[in-house]
């Protein structure tokens, strides 16, 4: 039975050809079936990179990818303005040391301060704005369009 909805958050930076892994998507929707999209904007971290991200998207870009790939965007809008922005300049900040911390952490060993900032952070996403321009991260809401 095809999806009715989908959500792809936090994917399309990982894929070498976004378009073509969205087109390949629409084959398991139903026609009108909703998908919601999240993507990083912003400028890309040495993080960023070591966790696989190839880019980071514009909203224009993204409204674009998802017409090409046969969707029918109904919004595209700008979130994670303040906190999820600090956030991001902190992990840029950091460079590849952040790397490093999270493979202490995972290693079961304690990376103290990325460790503490991470927990605070959990907390300040709730504030964050849903839309606002200088946000860093896209949401794009959008229908499979009629063949």
């Amino acid at each position: 039975m095809p999806a009715t909805h989908a959500v792809c958050s936090e994917v399309l930076e990982h894929v070498d050809d976004p378009v073509a892994f969205l087109k390949f998507a629409r084959e398991y929707m139903a026609p009108g079936a909703r998908l919601i999209v999240t993507v990083p904007s912003g400028p890309m971290s040495a993080f960023d990179r070591h966790i696989g991200h190839r880019q980071h998207f514009g909203r224009a870009q993204i409204h674009s990818m998802l017409e090409e790939a046969g969707y029918s965007v109904q919004r595209t809008y700008l979130a994670g303005f303040p906190f999820f922005n600090l956030y991001r300049l902190l992990a840029i900040a950091r460079g590849k040391r952040l790397a490093q911390d999270v493979e202490t952490k995972s290693a079961g060993r304690s990376a103290g301060l990325a460790h503490f900032a991470m927990r605070v952070f959990q907390v300040l996403f709730h504030a964050n704005l849903l839309d606002s321009p200088f946000g860093w991260q896209v949401v794009a809401i959008a229908r499979k369009a009629s063949p």
